[in-house]
């Protein structure tokens, strides 16, 4: 039973381990460790993405990208240090702000629709 922050743990009950609240006397308050935590996985990107423009093979130039168009499945991997875990939902009853959504949903949908199965039914 532990919680983490990222990808460290800021509570432990088999390790009594407590950065969140200090109980067990963590020299580092909860905020600190957050932002040592950020830090880190910044340094880490940082050096991973040094470590692919030292390759001297590559003729891509900072101001090229490329674009691929079609219908290409494509599936993007986000780290699990990313990744949401927690979703906020608040009940909206004003129509105005209703149709306003729902155009936005189906804008969404319609450049995405793999997602309209996530989205609210109108």
């Amino acid at each position: 039973q532990y919680f983490k922050y990222k990808t460290d743990k800021v509570w432990d009950k088999n390790e009594k381990l407590d950065v969140v609240f200090g109980s067990t006397g963590h020299p580092v308050g909860i905020l600190q460790f957050m932002e040592e935590v950020d830090r880190k996985l910044l340094e880490k990107r940082f050096e991973a993405g040094s470590e692919d423009e030292d390759d001297s093979s590559s003729s891509d130039s900072e101001d090229e990208m490329e674009i691929s168009v079609g219908a290409v499945k494509c599936t993007t991997s986000i780290p699990d240090e990313d990744r949401s875990t927690h979703f906020l939902a608040v009940r909206v009853t004003d129509p105005e702000v209703i149709a306003n959504l729902l155009t936005v949903q189906k804008n969404i949908v319609d450049q995405e629709e793999i997602l309209r199965d996530c989205c609210m039914k109108e």
